[in-house]
């Protein structure tokens, strides 16, 4: 079983169909954990009024190109990393469901690059810019008031 968290995943299979109870549309994809070898998890997303632009929005996450969901039927690993092409971030959760808990799959994200930059890169770019309008010359911050020079010593404030 898959614990809660976020992974790296490709998806390595696809289905469409509709429920039995209400005969909601939905789409079936199968992700391998990249980081987890031999863990899978499916993930359900029932297409409804309220729900069908989300599910686009993921399933263009996930790199797919075309119009029609139901080109997703029943495809294996081969057909799925042609369609279904990119790596992802997913975040799992747990839920109860019927009593019971589980683990599903609750967002799918643009896969999370891990940065060979500093945490303040945009700040070097920033800087960098700052000093292309001024030449290059350091200037106080906007609205500082540069201090006063230090008055000269007198002999009776020298303490020995």
């Amino acid at each position: 079983m898959v614990t809660a968290g976020t992974y790296r995943a490709r998806a390595i299979a696809s289905g469409v169909g509709v429920s039995n109870t209400k005969s909601t549309p939905f789409v079936r994809i199968a992700f391998a954990l990249l980081d987890r070898e031999g863990q899978e998890i499916d993930w359900i997303a029932y297409v409804t009024d309220k729900t069908q632009e989300r599910v686009a929005e993921d399933l263009r996450t996930l790199g797919y190109q075309g119009h029609d969901p139901e080109e997703l039927h029943n495809r294996g690993p081969e057909d799925v990393a042609k369609l279904l092409p990119n790596v992802v971030s997913i975040v799992v959760e747990e839920e109860e469901w019927k009593g019971e808990m589980r683990t599903r799959v609750r967002w799918i994200n643009p896969e999370k690059k891990a940065g060979t930059s500093s945490l303040f890169a945009g700040m070097k770019a920033a800087f960098a810019q700052i000093d292309q309008k001024s030449g290059g010359g350091k200037k106080p911050a906007g609205g500082a008031i540069p201090r006063p020079a230090p008055s000269p010593a007198q002999d009776d404030d020298i303490p020995f």
